[in-house]
């Protein structure tokens, strides 16, 4: 996990169950909202098969969609490209899969 991180980033993360370790550590952009609090960007994908789904958003602009377990495939993170235009998947744990 990256250091330096507010609490309430870590916690985030926590919650939502994005990968602090393995090949892809997920690393968040950081806004602050509304009420000035330091949050994890979310987003949209805004085309391919998940267009519509919101995520979080890592400090290369990837958006991380989770993806319920399907095809022989456990629960994983859909980490969107380019804004869905391509793709690849992490497992809880970080690394990635084929």
């Amino acid at each position: 996990m990256p250091t330096a991180l507010p609490q309430r980033i870590i916690e985030q993360m926590a919650n939502a169950g994005l990968p602090n370790g393995g090949q892809h550590s997920f690393e968040p952009k950081i806004v602050t909202n509304r009420a000035g609090e330091k949050i994890i960007e979310k987003r949209a994908v805004t085309r391919g098969p998940k267009k519509g789904k919101r995520g979080y958003v890592d400090v290369q602009g990837r958006i991380w969609v989770k993806d319920p377990s399907h095809a022989g495939i456990p629960e994983h993170w859909d980490v969107q490209i380019d804004d869905g235009a391509d793709y690849f998947r992490v497992d809880q744990s970080g690394n990635e899969i084929p």
